[in-house]
Parts: C-alpha cells; sequence; structure tokens
C-alpha cells in the first residue's frame, strides 16, 4: 500500500513492509467487525422472526466458524508478513519464529475453545 512513495530510498523499505503488515492486520480486524455486526443482526432478526433454539444454534454455529475463519487469516497474514520482513537480517529468525510460532499456538487454543463452545452447544 504504502511502497510507492519510498521508491528513492531503500533503507526504510523493511520498515515501511512493517507499516503495510500493520495496515494489513487493521483492515483484517476491520473485516472481522464488519462480519460480526453482520452476522449479530442476522441472529437478532432470525430470533425476532422465529424464537426457535435451532435457529440460533445455527447462528451460533456459523458465529464460530466466521471467527474460525479469521483466525485462519490471520495466520496466514502472520506467516506472510514473517517471512518477507526477515529477509535481511539472518540473526533473529529464530526469535522470529518464536514469536510466530507462539502466535500459532494462541490461535489454535482459541480455535479450540470455539469448537468446545460449539460442542457445548450441541
Amino acid at each position: 500500500m504504502l511502497t510507492q512513495d519510498d521508491d528513492d530510498d531503500d533503507d526504510d523499505d523493511d520498515d515501511d513492509d512493517d507499516d503495510d503488515d500493520v495496515m494489513m492486520m487493521m483492515m483484517m480486524m476491520m473485516m472481522m467487525m464488519m462480519m460480526m455486526m453482520m452476522m449479530m443482526n442476522l441472529m437478532m432478526m432470525m430470533m425476532m422472526m422465529m424464537m426457535m433454539m435451532m435457529m440460533m444454534m445455527m447462528m451460533m454455529i456459523m458465529m464460530m466458524m466466521m471467527m474460525m475463519m479469521m483466525m485462519m487469516m490471520m495466520m496466514m497474514m502472520m506467516m506472510m508478513r514473517h517471512d518477507d520482513d526477515d529477509d535481511d537480517d539472518d540473526d533473529d529468525d529464530d526469535d522470529d519464529d518464536d514469536d510466530d510460532n507462539v502466535m500459532m499456538m494462541m490461535m489454535m487454543m482459541m480455535m479450540m475453545m470455539m469448537m468446545m463452545m460449539i460442542m457445548k452447544m450441541i
């Protein structure tokens, strides 16, 4: 996104990449929020229209699925970010890997929790 204006100086390209990634992350978060809002609205509408447990279940499961998809996207973003930004310095690759792994673990945990919640619902 921001790469166009920085063609003249190469030294801060990597910073710029970081900014881009932050921007991307922000966008992802925004999209997530929007999706959530839409899903909530749908849920409300459904509940108003018919007070059925089945509908609620369906909505809940859909919400969970959405969250999982978002998390997957986030993971992909993490992986990509980690891949491009660290080409310049090899010494802290492993630290960065560790960070990414921790993030991955967190995401996995979240997904597990979601699954558990779904199971409890059913």
